[in-house]
């Protein structure tokens, strides 16, 4: 523990700038997003102006991006000539430390920002404590992990921008093989293939975070990733969406409403036509 708590202060005081960085705009998301609640601020003559704001929750992401790649690669993973190797570092310390740091400077930050603005919306915090964590879960699955894994195979921030170059080309071409699947849209035919999609994601990152901090094996990291691509690949082409679809909208055997046909005009149904009303009497 005390090992992982040097590591941590270490982190603090190399990455100082970036943390105060992340906080600031942190800070100012808050103050702008209170001051959009105003009506007349929403779709006003300041709308326009407000643009540059606009933009502030992709900075803020950016910032956390920067702050954990470069907070990973103080101690790179890849190779095997860092300086820090040569120190007593046992690599479950190495990790844990870096858990605490996203964890201290993401993640709790953030949750101390999302109480801040229930308190100023007039909103009891208790009842969306649920709604928050799931919220981090979401983030730390669908970025923070992402970003670790990235991290942890390259050695550079230059590299870290060309793997993010193949993993958009991979966002794209995995959404074009969707388009040659129609089917594939529908949210019942989705579910299963996107669950396995997402358990086959995790493991692959989880593998591989795993298999750098403990051997620093980064061809084998390398090559869990690529497996886990051409996995999700072949299951978003090969799953019978159609059988999916059936199986959740299946075919009624018997209707409530049946046509019968005359056979002197096959082509007209026959409507049944109300009795006139009776006469008047004279």
């Amino acid at each position: 523990m005390n090992q992982v708590l040097h590591i941590f202060r270490k982190d603090l005081r190399h990455f100082w700038k970036e943390i105060a960085i992340s906080w600031c705009v942190l800070v100012i998301y808050v103050w702008q997003a209170e001051e959009q609640w105003n009506p007349e601020n929403m779709f006003g003559p300041r709308y326009f102006s407000q643009l540059p704001e606009q933009l502030l929750p992709l900075l803020l992401i950016l910032s956390w991006c920067v702050l954990l790649i470069r907070a990973i690669q103080d101690e790179r993973l890849v190779g095997d000539r860092q300086f820090w190797v040569t120190r007593p570092y046992r690599w479950v310390e190495l990790l844990g430390s870096k858990i605490l740091f996203v964890l201290v400077v993401i993640h709790v930050p953030l949750l101390i920002a999302q109480l801040v603005l229930l308190k100023l919306a007039a909103f009891a915090a208790f009842p969306y404590l649920g709604g928050l964590l799931s919220m981090h879960l979401e983030l730390l699955t669908l970025l923070i992990v992402p970003v670790a894994v990235i991290a942890t195979v390259t050695s550079t921030f230059v590299r870290v921008i060309l793997f993010g170059f193949i993993v958009v080309l991979y966002v794209i071409g995995s959404s074009w093989l969707s388009t040659l699947v129609p089917e594939s849209a529908l949210s019942h035919a989705s579910a299963i293939p996107g669950a396995i999609q997402g358990i086959i994601f995790l493991l692959a990152c989880a593998a591989v975070i795993l298999i750098q901090y403990a051997r620093r094996w980064t061809l084998v990291s390398r090559g869990v990733l690529v497996v886990a691509v051409v996995l999700t690949l072949l299951i978003e082409v090969a799953t019978p969406y159609s059988a999916l679809i059936a199986r959740a909208y299946p075919a009624r055997l018997e209707t409530p409403v049946k046509i019968v046909l005359n056979p002197s005009k096959p082509d007209k149904p026959v409507i049944p036509v109300p009795p006139p009303p009776p006469k008047p009497p004279k």
